[in-house]
């Protein structure tokens, strides 16, 4: 069972390279394949062109322009060039579910000693924690009397004196970790998600405008027609493939804001800091709809 965030946030960073990075490269690697479709048709045209540029009145080159246009009409029939995004749980599943399985098993509630942090006026506090925080320092101060009379005589006949008696927080780990490495880090990862879909039909349109340019270019001259049109498919390769690179940073960069979140959140869950009902099933299961919703 793992019992410490860091164990469960370096399961977690596996999980998204193995389940979540490969369903985004694949969404890439559907465009790269309709970029080279569409390139490769394109140059094929433009080497049935025999004459420096496409002629009109020559057959060859007018069957050469029917087979490519064609061609281009197959490929939107075959290819959803359209990104239409759906509910996180239906692109990713299988990351959903591993997630799921990795949260049941760790402790459900770990049983440990409050700092002195926890009795304290401390930055950021409201007013209502500060009442409250006062509140559990009398009623600590209280709970101490008892030793410290005792240690009074064990003082006098000099005994070992009997240390302060600590509180303890009941941390709802499990619910701690599915609200911050589930639904949080989900919500965060929609960063990538929507840098790749726009990415993609970024790529998507300027695809087919560099097409349009060339066919034009095409009947001017071929030779520039080919070269500016090689060098805007290329310009595209190289931006999905750096999209494939943004995406990890993205992802990792979100993992180490939720590390940093759960681990100040760990320190004070069960505490009148913030109490157990924040991390409750009713409010993993809200915050669940509302990243379904954003999609």
């Amino acid at each position: 069972m793992k019992t410490t965030i860091d164990e469960v946030g370096k399961e977690v960073s596996v999980l998204i390279q193995t389940h979540f990075i490969p369903i985004l490269r694949d969404k890439i690697f559907d465009e790269e394949t309709i970029l080279k479709s569409v390139s490769d048709l394109f140059l094929r045209m433009a080497g049935n062109i025999s004459a420096a540029r496409y002629n009109d009145e020559d057959q060859k080159d007018t069957a050469a322009l029917m087979e490519y246009h064609a061609g281009i009409l197959e490929i939107t029939k075959s290819h959803h060039l359209v990104v239409s995004p759906e509910d996180f749980d239906v692109q990713f599943k299988s990351f959903k579910a591993s997630l799921d399985a990795l949260f049941e098993r760790v402790e459900e509630t770990l049983n440990v000693y409050q700092k002195p942090e926890r009795f304290k006026k401390l930055e950021g506090d409201s007013f209502q924690i500060l009442i409250n925080k006062k509140i559990k320092s009398i009623s600590y101060w209280f709970t101490q009397r008892p030793t410290a009379f005792t240690n009074v005589f064990r003082k006098l006949f000099k005994k070992e004196l009997k240390p302060p008696k600590l509180w303890k927080q009941d941390i709802p780990f499990r619910n701690l970790c599915a609200y911050y490495f589930g639904e949080e880090l989900s919500k965060q990862l929609m960063l990538p998600l929507i840098h790749t879909h726009k990415g993609i039909s970024d790529a998507i349109l300027a695809q087919w405008k560099a097409l349009k340019e060339a066919e034009q270019e095409i009947k001017k001259d071929k030779s520039k027609s080919v070269k500016e049109f090689e060098q805007s498919i290329n310009q595209l390769r190289n931006k999905l493939e750096a999209l494939k690179k943004t995406n990890i940073e993205e992802s990792d960069a979100a993992v180490s804001r939720i590390t940093e979140s759960i681990t100040n959140a760990y320190e004070i869950a069960g505490t009148i800091e913030l109490t157990n009902r924040h991390f409750g099933e009713s409010k993993i299961k809200k915050k669940h709809e509302k990243l379904n919703g954003a999609c």
